[in-house]
């Protein structure tokens, strides 16, 4: 199973930024050894506002993410999809 930092350089890579370039997208803006620390597994839980405020960048770079992606929490089924069994 890959992990955030996984999910994050590709994310990152694939929205064309540095982790430079992200960290000082970010309002108000990160160091870049968060990102690194983040994407090598040694920050593994980041603050909950430092994943919103990178998330918010790559959503500006066209990157259709959520903060639960990022961490690997599955998607929610809604309760319109569940069929009754009886």
């Amino acid at each position: 199973m890959e992990g955030l930092g996984t999910r994050l350089r590709e994310l990152r890579k694939q929205a064309g930024l540095s982790q430079e370039k992200l960290a000082l997208e970010c309002v108000p803006s990160l160091q870049p050894v968060v990102i690194y620390r983040i994407e090598h597994g040694i920050t593994e839980h980041p603050w909950p506002s430092t994943l919103s405020r990178i998330v918010d960048v790559l959503r500006r770079h066209d990157i259709d993410i959520t903060s639960d992606f990022l961490l690997g929490i599955p998607p929610k089924k809604s309760s319109k999809s569940r069929t009754t069994v009886r």
